[in-house]
């Protein structure tokens, strides 16, 4: 019978604190008291990174689950702190999204529409639009 690599789940921990370090940096660059910062470009500078951090959560959760299917946990506690690592995953991915949602509304609402360059920004985001 096979084992599983239990330095993999330790790589996933890991890669889950970068991501969370790496949501806390955007957060921190793009808004100032939770508010958009207009200083930046949305669709140049913070569009860009969202959708980059979005692709890394996505991979991430899709890595932890693909664990959690193929690993018989002998103890249940392992297995809750992974499901915990998924769950935080996906809701960090979630607050980008929203936040990414709600600047992007205030600009359609500020300007009446988006242009043609604007939107095809858009659909050049890999990842952030699928969820």
């Amino acid at each position: 019978m096979a084992r599983t690599n239990q330095g993999v789940f330790k790589q996933l921990r890991n890669k889950h604190e970068k991501l969370k370090s790496e949501f806390d940096r955007i957060v921190e660059e793009y808004f100032i008291d939770d508010e958009w910062n207009p200083n930046y470009d949305f669709f140049s500078d913070f569009g860009y990174e969202a959708d980059s951090f979005c692709c890394e959560a996505i991979s991430l959760e899709n890595e932890i689950q693909g664990m959690l299917n193929a690993t018989k946990f002998e103890d249940d506690t392992i297995e809750e702190e992974y499901q915990s690592i998924l769950e935080k995953t996906s809701f960090l991915k979630r607050d980008m999204k929203g936040k990414f949602d709600e600047v992007l509304g205030l600009i359609a609402r500020s300007s009446g529409y988006l242009n043609d360059i604007e939107l095809r920004t858009i659909d050049n985001y890999k990842c952030i639009r699928s969820i």
